[in-house]
């Protein structure tokens, strides 16, 4: 069976949930839920194309907080104990730097 990004990050937030405050769940993992489910690359395998379509998405800062939560999906859907790939196609994935100017 294939794994598609929105039913891992499901998973994810659903474990997530048991050790978060409700505020993030509110904030922070509904934004990047938005964001994730309307990427058109859904293979979970094309990690670095997923990546790319995120951070090439405006807001700037708020396209670098939902990669955070990315790279922290892709951390564990390769865990030994987790197993949804075999290995993490973003974990030496170099985030660009943050731009000089402000987003305002």
């Amino acid at each position: 069976m294939e794994h598609t990004l929105k039913n891992v990050w499901e998973n994810f937030v659903a474990e997530r949930s048991i050790s978060l405050c409700p505020t993030s769940l509110v904030s922070d993992y509904k934004q990047t839920t938005k964001w994730l489910l309307a990427c058109p690359i859904q293979n979970l395998e094309e990690g670095r194309k997923i990546m790319n379509w995120v951070l090439n998405q405006k807001p700037t800062k708020s396209s670098r907080r939902v990669a955070m939560y990315l790279k922290a999906l892709y951390t564990w859907a390769a865990s030994e104990e987790i197993g949804y790939l075999d290995k993490n196609p973003i974990a030496k994935y170099k985030m660009p730097k943050p731009p000089q100017s402000d987003d305002r």
